[in-house]
């Protein structure tokens, strides 16, 4: 089967469908991968990229970022490497009043067993089970 990596932009057209030519060929492919025929992949950055473009390039709230990017990691066929970090990033994101960044930093600490976290960033303070070194 054939793996393709999925870029912002085809997420960005998808969910936004404000360039139809391309939205319809978006949902080609994610039909292809729907019925098992492709395999599609992405990875955080391309997650991050998406947040950043939905928030300050289309002044989308926070709470529609947020599920647009859960629909995202939703979606059938396609592959996220540490797909649960990222869903736990999206959680503690939404939960507490932290950046997606710090919010990502503190639940891949969490999978990699991180205890603490040196930063000058107080933020982090506000995620419980994390103790903040500064």
């Amino acid at each position: 089967m054939k793996t393709i990596f999925v870029d912002t932009n085809i997420f960005l057209r998808l969910y936004l469908n404000d360039i139809p030519e391309q939205a319809k060929r978006a949902k080609r492919i994610f039909k292809q991968a729907e019925q098992g025929k492709v395999l599609l992949t992405t990875n955080a950055l391309v997650i991050f990229e998406c947040n950043y473009a939905l928030d300050r390039l289309y002044g989308k709230h926070k709470t529609e970022v947020v599920k647009l990017l859960n629909t995202l990691l939703d979606t059938p066929g396609l592959y996220l490497e540490q797909h649960d970090v990222m869903r736990e990033a999206l959680q503690l994101f939404t939960s507490h009043s932290v950046g997606f960044v710090d919010a990502y930093n503190v639940a891949w600490g969490r999978a990699h067993k991180v205890s603490h976290i040196f930063s000058f960033d107080k933020d982090f303070k506000k995620i419980p089970g994390i103790k903040l070194i500064s």
